[in-house]
């Protein structure tokens, strides 16, 4: 097990999770987009953390589908498009700065810099996401918990504009995704094991470790928050 200065600042959802972080082999750090809590200081306390603890490691964050959220906040699509990409590379670049800061060569950096679009096409991520995709549509624990997200969001994105029910129903798609890669990351980056590592436990997350959901995820995957200590 590789804890060193760290260990102490990832929290395992469950025992699986706890046996699996303690294996080590792989982890993907989850990164959100509109969030100010990440800072260049919480993305550097995050790289390292990931570096000192794992094998080897990923950063996934949102890609250019998250749109779709600016679009239900009222945003035409080319508007939504460009605000996407303008925050997407300043988190790029404050994730690279961190990469950077641990000796690990721009190349291999960016080799290590996933989008949650970027497991598209691969075959394990499609086929789970059609299978969460088809049980979504009856699963009101992960629908309500979706909705919820997307509140926050766009509530972050435009505090003046309330969106309709229907807006906030249209987003829940882009969750299908995101719901995917982190029930079953070891296979679709082809690991023995995998622990995503977010800042807290994500909303429809702990439904899904507790059973709550209609799909569970894989035993090689677990889930662990990862908070920067107060300064």
């Amino acid at each position: 097990m590789r804890t060193g200065e760290y260990g102490d600042h990832f929290v395992p959802i469950d025992q699986k999770s706890a046996r699996l972080l303690d294996k080590a082999e792989h982890g993907l750090l989850a990164l959100s987009m509109f969030n100010s809590y990440f800072s260049q200081e919480v993305i550097d306390f995050s790289v390292a953390a990931m570096h000192d603890r794992f094998r080897t490691f990923d950063v996934v964050t949102p890609g250019e589908q998250m749109r779709s959220l600016l679009e239900a906040a009222g945003y035409d699509q080319q508007r939504a498009l460009a605000k996407v990409r303008k925050n997407l590379s300043m988190l790029r670049g404050r994730t690279l700065r961190a990469f950077d800061r641990i000796g690990v060569p721009r190349l291999t950096a960016q080799a290590h810099l996933l989008t949650f679009d970027d497991f598209r096409g691969g075959t394990p991520h499609d086929e789970i996401t059609a299978v969460i995709r088809e049980k979504a549509e009856h699963d009101n624990v992960f629908r309500d918990a979706c909705l919820n997200i997307s509140r926050r969001v766009l509530r972050r994105v435009d505090q003046s504009r309330q969106p309709t029910e229907a807006e906030l129903e249209a987003t829940i798609g882009y969750y299908v995704s995101e719901a995917a890669v982190m029930t079953n990351t070891a296979d679709m980056l082809g690991h023995d094991s995998s622990v995503t590592c977010y800042r807290h436990v994500m909303e429809f997350i702990a439904p899904l470790y507790e059973g709550k959901l209609s799909w569970r995820p894989s035993e090689k995957q677990g889930y662990a928050s990862l908070r920067r200590p107060p300064s």
